[in-house]
Order: structure tokens, then sequence, then C-alpha cells
């Protein structure tokens, strides 16, 4: 073969790699759009204050929020208390990185749903390239490599959980891919310039500033740049921190100005919770006063139905049915790098909370994050279909090389299918939050409510644009009472049942309770599962 021939085909194959991920993204693109155009209303409880916080930020009021979620913070503040109005500082518990990316658009375009959907699906589409990328730097040692990318870079831009992530305005979608991200420059990278090392501390870094298992990530870049590197760790290891410190630290001050805490939220508190509804018990001066005593037996369960729930969502939300087949991907591929360091993260990711703070996990954490590997796992698990599909051709129809086409075909047909039940499923859920709350947003600003107490303080607060405080639902309507003087909330306000309510507001018969005299709440609104009383002092 003549040397202008090898020439013209490199040239083509380059403009065929190019030419391939940019349609495999703009694909993701547009099924995220689509999935952005059924979903009228943000998700519960998370998105609407990211969505809030960067309105505000675009109105030039700054890192602020007029609603309380949980009582619990800020952790270094005097005695632990509680913020003294509803007004405050905001992210005490939730990174900022999302609200950070809306504001500029805000501020540019006015502040809607809408626009914050268009962000997160332009967000999400860039991890189709990511997982593109990983497939690449994985396989192309190894041989032949571009139609399994492209197959792996289809599934992940039309992965249900990953599209849906993308487009309720959640932070999973940044974390997601600057976490995947890193793993992919880490993996990649592990023996070049300190620069090289210094990038991926900064992709690092901004994934931390998205969620906070972003600090188990930095965690593992460090030791893996430190064991990759031995003739210059200390120096590469160093360029690391350094850049991921350029991003980090000045959140860190920030949090410690604000709250006298770098770590506002107390770790302890979340590793001790016996159960979700306790995350938001009024202590009055503390958190901690009548904190219920931790019992081991019920901290081993929680621990162990942590495991269960994480995975649950790997296996069955994630990548079903083909997620379980990333084991045998991963026995083919363990010795590339970028396969090495990102199964050793989602192992520890899939460990770690559930380990650390199972309460919180079992209500979400590692579903908001598991986005970072799903690039990966979708790769592994693809290598997997594909040697399952040839041994098993090879036995059946002496023909190793059709029932991988098949599977493939198969795992395809399956994940449009799961993504068209996932989309109509939201589409009805988030149709009916919007209808929900618009009507008790309209009905509270009729009755001339001025602050709310409520199951849902961010999406009530963002429907209502009334300053909202969290029902501290593990705890008597006497407890209620006195959050309701300190912060003058006139009305509270329940979705469904939650914790001691509506429950603890009623006698036996059904009628509307009164904790004491001094502390009535008088039912006013009950229907479609919403829950009204006023608070008449």
């Amino acid at each position: 073969m003549s040397a202008a021939v090898v020439t013209r085909e490199g040239e083509a194959l380059a403009i065929l790699d190019r030419a391939i991920p940019a349609a495999l993204v703009a694909a993701g693109l547009v099924v995220r759009l689509v999935e952005a155009s059924v979903l009228p209303f943000p998700a519960l409880d998370d998105p609407a204050f990211y969505l809030k916080v960067a309105e505000n930020l675009a109105q030039g009021r700054g890192l602020v929020i007029d609603a309380i979620w949980s009582y619990q913070a800020p952790f270094g503040q005097a005695q632990d208390q509680p913020f003294s109005q509803v007004t405050h500082p905001s992210n005490e518990h939730w990174m900022p990185l999302a609200s950070l990316a809306l504001a500029p658009f805000f501020a540019l375009l006015g502040s809607s749903f809408k626009l914050a959907q268009v962000v997160g699906a332009m967000v999400g589409s860039l991890l189709v390239l990511v997982a593109w990328q990983t497939a690449r730097q994985a396989l192309s040692p190894r041989g032949p490599w571009r139609a399994t990318a492209s197959f792996v870079a289809v599934l992940v831009a039309f992965n249900p959980l990953l599209v849906y992530q993308a487009v309720t305005a959640d932070s999973s979608v940044y974390f997601g891919l600057l976490g995947a991200l890193a793993l992919l420059l880490a993996g990649t990278r592990p023996r070049r310039s300190a620069g090289a090392a210094a990038q991926v501390g900064l992709v690092g870094g901004l994934a931390y500033l998205a969620r906070s298992d972003g600090l188990l990530l930095l965690v593992a870049l460090t030791i893996w740049t430190w064991l990759a590197s031995p003739e210059a760790r200390w120096r590469r290891t160093g360029a690391l921190l350094l850049g991921a410190a350029v991003v980090v630290a000045p959140w860190l001050a920030r949090n410690a100005v604000t709250f006298g805490s770098a770590f506002p939220t107390s770790g302890l508190a979340l590793a001790l919770l016996p159960d979700y509804p306790t995350l938001f018990h009024y202590g009055g001066d503390s958190f901690w006063t009548g904190f219920p005593p931790p019992d081991a037996g019920r901290l081993l369960g929680l621990r162990l139905e942590g495991l269960g729930h994480n995975l649950f969502v790997l296996l069955l939300q994630s990548l079903f049915p083909i997620a379980p087949l990333a084991l045998v991907g991963f026995a083919s591929l363990r010795t590339a790098p970028v396969v090495a360091l990102g199964g050793a993260f989602a192992l520890a990711l899939l460990l770690a909370g559930a380990l650390l703070f199972p309460v919180v996990t079992i209500y979400g954490a590692f579903y908001h994050s598991v986005g970072a590997v799903l690039p990966l796992i979708t790769l592994l698990a693809v290598v997997g279909l594909q040697r399952f599909g040839r041994v098993l051709g090879q036995r059946l129809f002496e023909d190793p090389d059709f029932m991988p086409i098949l599977l493939g075909i198969a795992a395809f047909a399956l994940t449009l299918v799961q993504f068209g039940l996932a989309t109509a499923t939201a589409a009805e859920m988030h149709g009916r939050w919007g209808e929900q709350f618009d009507l008790v947003g309209q009905w509270l600003r009729e009755q001339g409510a001025r602050v709310v107490m409520t199951t849902q303080p961010h999406s009530l607060h963002y429907a209502s644009g009334l300053p909202a405080v969290m029902l501290p639902v593990s705890d008597s309507p006497e407890v209620a009472f006195q959050v309701a003087q300190r912060y003058g909330v006139d009305h509270v306000v329940g979705f469904g049942s939650f914790g001691r309510y509506p429950a603890a507001f009623q006698e036996e018969g059904g009628a509307p309770r009164q904790a004491q005299d001094s502390a009535p709440f008088r039912l006013v609104y009950e229907a479609e599962g919403v829950w009204i009383y006023r608070v008449e002092p």
C-alpha cells in the first residue's frame, strides 16, 4: 500500500473521528431537549433551590436564599444555632456550581426553568463525547474500537436516567460531566506534565463545587496521581492539588467567613441520623437538643440498606439489564488506566456514601452522583455484552460474530423503550407537581400569606415567591409551633404524608388538633394530597 493511500485513509479516519462524536453529541442534545419539552416544573426539592439562588445571583442579591431546609446547619456557628431569619446565606448544604452556571444566563435572558433546562441539556449532551473518548482510550490500544465507542456513546445519549437528570435543573448533570471528564483526563495522562495534573485537579475541583461527592473524587485523583507518577510524584501530585485549590479554596474561605466553618454541614449528624425525617429535627439552640440517641443495630441496618439501595440504582435504574456484565468488561479492560481509575472510583462511590452517610444515600445521594461513572460502566457493560454474545453465538450457532450484533440491537431497543416509558412517567409526574404547586402558591397569595412552613420549602418558595421554612416532621406540633413563632409563619403546607404529619395535627377521629391552647393549627384547605393549616397565635 502506497504512502499516499495510507495518508488518505488516515485523513478519512480523522474526519470520521470528528464527525461521529459530533453527530452523537447532537443526538444527545436533541433527546434531552425533547425530554425538557414535556417537563413543566422542576424536580423536588433541590432543583428549586439551585434555580432560586441563580435568580438571586442574577438580580445582584448574591448567594442568598429565602427558605430554610434544615435546622442542623450551619455547623460552626455559635452553639450550632439555626438561622435567626428565613433569608440567609445560601449553600450551607448544597454546593454552588449549578447556580453559578445558570446565573449568567439568567442575567442575560431572564430567569426561567426552560432556560435552565436548555443549559442542562447542553451540558448533559457533552457527556456523550466523554463516553466516546473514554471508550477510545480503553479500546484503541487493543484493536478496532470505533464501532464499540459509537455504541457506548449512543447508549449514553439515550440513557433515561442521564437524560432526565440533565433537564430537571439539578446539580447531577454538572457533577456527571465534570466527574467523568476528570476521570478520563487522569486516566489518560498518568505520566504527563505537572500542567496536565493541574488540569485534572481543576476539573476535579469544579466537580466538588457541583456535589460534595467531588471530595471523594479528589481523594481518588490524588491517590492515582501519586501512584501513577513514581518519577515525579511530588511535583505532579502537588500540581493536581494546586489546580483543585484554585477553585475549592475560595469556596471554603467563603464558608469559613459566612458560617464560621469551611464545612458548615455536620458530617457527624449525617452519619448518626436514624431516619430521614430526623434530618429536619428542630432542637432550638442546637440541632443536638432532643436528638435521638443512635442505636447500633439500627445504624448497621441502615448501612446494609444503603448498599442495597446503591446496587438498585446501579443495576436497575442506571443501565438495566446489562449493568452486571460490566464485571466481565472490567476483567477484560482492567489494565487500561482509565478503566482502573474509573473502576476504583465507582467502587468507592458505591460504598462510601452507604457506609458513612446511609440515610442521605438511601434518599438519593448515589442516584445524583452516579452519572460521573456511567460512561465507564456503560463501556464495560457493552464489552461484557460482546464477550457474552460471542460465547453464546459460538455455542449455539458456531458463529461468534452474529450474536453480539443481535444483543446490541436488543439492548438499544430496550433503552428506547425505557426512555419512552420514563419520559411519559416524568411528564405526568412533573405536570401534576406544576399544577399542585401553582394552585397552592396562588391560594396562599390570595390569603395574604407572608411566611409558610412546608414539607417542600424550596419548591413552594420557587412556585409562590413566599419565604418558606421546613416543617420539623420528626417533632411534635408543639415544636412546630416554636418554629412558627421564631420565623413568623402563618400557614403550614404539606404535600402528602411525611414523617409525623399530617397525622400529628389530628385527633384519632380526624378532627383538627390543637397542640396547646397557645399553639393552634386550624385546617383551612385539603384537596388532592395537599393540606394547609393556618397558624393562629
